[in-house]
């Protein structure tokens, strides 16, 4: 499951980059991607407290 998200997020990240490039926008197109990176590693570690029982 973990491989299919790598080559999707690729393919998404690659689909979005290349919409701002032909607006001459790359900059929020990283932008972009950068925040949904920043975002998802915090809801990846909010889940894991969530789930992983405390000791």
């Amino acid at each position: 499951a973990g491989a299919l998200g790598g080559i999707a997020f690729a393919r998404l990240a690659g689909e979005l980059l290349s919409h701002f490039a032909a607006q001459g926008r790359i900059e929020q197109g990283y932008g972009l991607l950068f925040m949904f990176c920043g975002c998802a590693y915090l809801l990846a570690w909010g889940l894991m407290r969530l789930l992983v029982p405390a000791r």
